[in-house]
């Protein structure tokens, strides 16, 4: 990794040092990526990369497996709510 003498850059825009350094970290990430894919660590057909409908998905699953659960829950509690009800009634 390369250390840069900023003492020079001191009347630089801080806009300006952040847009440079941003483009210093994209071409790191894009050499190690190239890296990756020439050892094989990459499938050279693309990016395994989630969509917004694929990261949604689990979310969703999740919220509906707790409405179910929930749901499951409430009826256990009724079901021995009305078996208890029956029972009573049975008894006189």
């Amino acid at each position: 990794m390369r250390t840069v003498n900023i003492k020079p850059l001191k009347f630089v825009n801080p806009h300006t040092m952040r847009t440079v350094n941003m483009r210093i970290i994209q071409d790191r990430f894009q050499e190690l990526i190239t890296r990756a894919e020439r050892v094989g660590l990459l499938k050279d057909d693309g990016y395994d990369i989630m969509t917004t409908d694929e990261h949604e998905r689990p979310e969703a699953l999740e919220r509906e497996n707790r409405e179910l659960r929930r749901a499951n829950e409430i009826l256990k509690t009724a079901s021995a709510f009305f078996a208890q009800a029956e029972l009573d009634r049975r008894l006189k």
